[in-house]
């Protein structure tokens, strides 16, 4: 009687699993849906936006200045290079070697992996590329994390030193107050508070690269100094800084007119830093532009700011091109010989 009611509970049980695992499916289908809904409504209503201001442009003002945008190009190029520094170093601090060139190539072949919602494959790019170099994934993994940390924290920085420039034409008194975040922002390197940045960072940013890998991260134990973190924090400064300050040369070659330099920066780290904390915009696509395009009518006529959130994009997304044939010519010389 017993083995005979088991015997009947046993389909029972096996029927529940099966409709569990259909619920599973459904939620997780159900939740794609809903993240693509959401994309599409971000990117209609900031587009919609920015268009409309678009059509109030006064071509009139727009003077295209040569020589400003030939150094707004050099310091995008610049910023890329600085960048690549840094990320070799970063990764020469957690023990894995290699050099500049191959640090570009990485760089230039895995960052347009960015542009696929989840942002999964510009760093799943890197590791895979990595790991052909002979990196480890954990290491790679962990100089992701530590790199995205250091630039967000890079692009507040400026944001917020902008802050004391809001609705002023001079440079504002007291205005060493404004500086006063860089220093500041020292504090969230110390070890123990990066390690809880990181662990945040592992939750948010690299669940897509698959469970095992994550729960590796999570009990991974790295020794960096108080001085090996704030070298890398500087280093990345510097390359956001060079890329921020190509971005205000580009505005004046195209508005001559636009004349903060610290609140034009500002407006572009805070727009760069929120879509980049939301991780299911592909690129912080229309999200980037339609925060950039409000923050810099404080600077910029709301026409002209609309028309620099769209041209900062493509002046972007340009010098990605540019670095990406530079490793693809250092690539094929190295196959010549």
């Amino acid at each position: 009687m017993y083995a005979e009611s088991i015997k009947t509970e046993i389909p029972s049980y096996t029927n529940k699993i099966e409709k569990f695992k259909t619920m599973r499916i459904n939620s997780r289908t159900i939740k794609k849906c809903l993240i693509a809904l959401i994309i599409l409504l971000i990117i209609y209503f900031f587009s919609r936006f920015i268009l409309i201001n678009l059509t109030k442009v006064n071509w009139q003002e727009i003077k295209i200045e040569t020589n400003l945008l030939i150094i707004s190009i050099l310091l995008l190029v610049a910023s890329s290079f600085a960048g690549g520094f840094a990320w070799v170093k970063n990764l020469s601090t957690l023990g894995s070697k290699i050099n500049f060139w191959q640090g570009i190539k990485v760089i230039a072949f895995a960052q347009f992996g960015k542009y696929i919602p989840g942002k999964v494959w510009s760093v799943g790019g890197r590791i895979i590329l990595l790991k052909r170099l002979g990196v480890d994934e954990i290491q790679s993994s962990l100089a992701i994390l530590i790199e995205a940390i250091c630039l967000f924290l890079s692009a507040m920085v400026i944001f917020l030193s902008s802050l004391g420039f809001y609705g002023k034409e001079t440079i504002p008194q007291r205005v060493y107050i404004s500086f006063l975040f860089i220093p500041l922002s020292l504090i969230l390197l110390h070890p123990k508070i990066l390690k809880r940045l990181i662990a945040l960072g592992i939750r948010l940013r690299m669940r897509g690269q698959g469970k095992a890998l994550s729960e590796q991260l999570s009990t991974a134990n790295f020794q960096l100094s108080i001085r090996q973190i704030v070298y890398l924090y500087l280093l990345y400064f510097f390359s956001w800084f060079i890329h921020t300050a190509g971005f205000f040369f580009l505005t004046k070659s195209i508005y001559p007119s636009a004349n903060n330099f610290l609140g034009i920066i500002g407006a572009f780290s805070l727009s760069w830093a929120l879509s980049f904390a939301v991780i299911f915009l592909p690129g912080g696509l229309g999200m980037r532009e339609g925060i950039l395009t409000f923050f810099l009518k404080f600077f910029l006529p709301l026409p002209i700011a609309a028309l620099m959130s769209l041209i900062g994009r493509l002046w972007t997304t340009l010098g990605e091109i540019v670095i990406f044939i530079i490793a693809l010519l250092i690539k094929g010389k190295k196959n010549e010989r």
